[in-house]
């Protein structure tokens, strides 16, 4: 098996290892978009959770059987 350190072109180093960050960066690149989609999806669920609990604490609740709150 041929080893990175055996070829001893300088420029085919150079050009491999250029091509070996390359695929990393758009690999860390598409990872950290994934993690932002994520966050906002997040963000904006917790928006909507809080905005629906204020609605809930705006109405008219009353007990129901001593145990069931009903609107």
């Amino acid at each position: 098996m041929m080893n990175i350190t055996d070829v001893k072109d300088p420029k085919f180093n150079k050009e491999l290892v250029d091509e070996i960050q390359k695929h990393q960066s758009d690999a860390v690149r598409h990872l950290v978009e994934q993690a932002k989609e994520r966050h906002e999806l997040r963000f904006k669920t917790r928006q909507l959770c809080m905005e629906h609990l204020k609605e809930l604490r705006k109405m008219r609740w009353f007990m129901h059987n001593n145990f069931e709150l009903c609107l």
